[in-house]
């Protein structure tokens, strides 16, 4: 029978030291359907964005190990840098225009 609804986990309900296959593999373990990912405003997951291959490769092997996708992401970063600021502060949208 399939199921009417699936529950995900948010990914910073957990502690950040964790890697993503220790992330993916508890939530699988705890009966979630999916993880989600955050992109808040610090640095580190900001730059999320920017990830080459490698990194997401690595991530993509944990999903595939643990057998839990990513479903869904918070992009809580837009909080503090709004998309289409006509500042050109270092905001979110500023950022992923120059970077290419």
């Amino acid at each position: 029978m399939m199921k009417k609804y699936e529950i995900g986990l948010y990914e910073k309900a957990m502690r950040n030291t964790l890697s993503w296959s220790e992330k993916l593999g508890c939530a699988k373990e705890c009966g979630y359907d999916y993880m989600e990912m955050c992109i808040d405003a610090t640095d580190e997951k900001i730059n999320r964005i920017f990830m080459d291959t490698a990194e997401k490769k690595k991530i993509m092997e944990a999903v595939f190990q643990a057998g839990l996708p990513i479903g869904s992401m918070s992009v809580s970063a837009l909080t503090k840098y709004a998309l289409g600021d006509p500042n050109e502060d270092p905001g979110m949208g500023y950022m992923v225009s120059r970077r290419h």
